[in-house]
């Protein structure tokens, strides 16, 4: 018994440190990614995948219904309603803050840097995962390491639930602008339905695809290409008031 209440203690103290290193984070926005002004027309989701994946109890499954496609903020407040109207007790301003930074905390466990880059932008946190880690050139198909990362993200969402997840796709410029937009959608679909088949509900998850429109770094390079070539999760609460200002 002894033994438990110490191991409960260091718990508690490895939970302090890491709020207290939230707050230094959380005061750097510097996240490069997804405009809410910034939105593109959502083409048609064409080949989404399919493939059974894992769910937490190790046995095959699939999303139990489709991922909405979405190109614009009224779509996007539109779902957050609609949540709102599920949740019993849904975030407060008085509560979002600790609630974000708690669930940050435990995504800041679970991710390698060198695979997703995870941030506070204000209430919301923002994860990156790295281009050349990601995805190949012109292709959908979730890296391995990407593939882990995701199941961890989805262990942290399925307990932290009062969260909208939108996914966000963007490609490199080489290709034609249609097909670069429906190449982001289904980079961003796949990552949705990983995650929805590892137990994160599909109401919660909205896609969007930016196509090459968002660059990070120069197309000029096979290393800036590598780059633009990624999926960016923004989680945004739940929460009882607007989520636009």
């Amino acid at each position: 018994m002894k033994c438990n209440l110490v191991l409960g203690l260091n718990k508690w103290l490895r939970a302090i440190m890491l709020l207290l290193g939230v707050t230094a984070v959380s005061a750097c926005s510097g996240f490069n990614g997804l405009g809410l002004d910034d939105f593109v027309p959502a083409g048609p989701a064409n080949n989404r995948s399919q493939k059974p994946v894992a769910s937490s109890s190790g046995a095959p499954t699939k999303p139990s219904s489709k991922l909405a496609v979405v190109s614009g903020r009224e779509q996007i407040e539109s779902r957050q309603q609609q949540l709102l109207g599920l949740e019993d007790k849904p975030l407060t301003a008085a509560s979002v803050g600790y609630y974000m930074d708690v669930q940050y905390a435990n995504l800041q466990q679970k991710l390698d840097d060198s695979i997703a880059v995870c941030v506070r932008h204000g209430n919301d946190i923002h994860i990156t995962f790295s281009g050349s880690s990601t995805f190949s050139t012109a292709n959908t198909k979730l890296n391995p390491p990407v593939q882990r990362a995701l199941e961890g993200i989805a262990s942290v969402l399925r307990e932290y639930d009062k969260t909208l997840v939108i996914v966000a796709g963007h490609t490199d410029k080489q290709g034609a602008a249609g097909y670069n937009q429906r190449l982001s959608e289904q980079r961003a679909l796949a990552v949705g339905e990983y995650m929805a088949g590892y137990q994160v509900g599909s109401e919660r998850v909205l896609i969007m695809g930016f196509g090459d429109r968002q660059p990070i770094s120069s197309n000029e390079t096979a290393e800036g290409r590598a780059q633009n070539r990624r999926v960016e999760l923004i989680l945004k609460p739940i929460i009882a008031e607007p989520m636009f200002q």
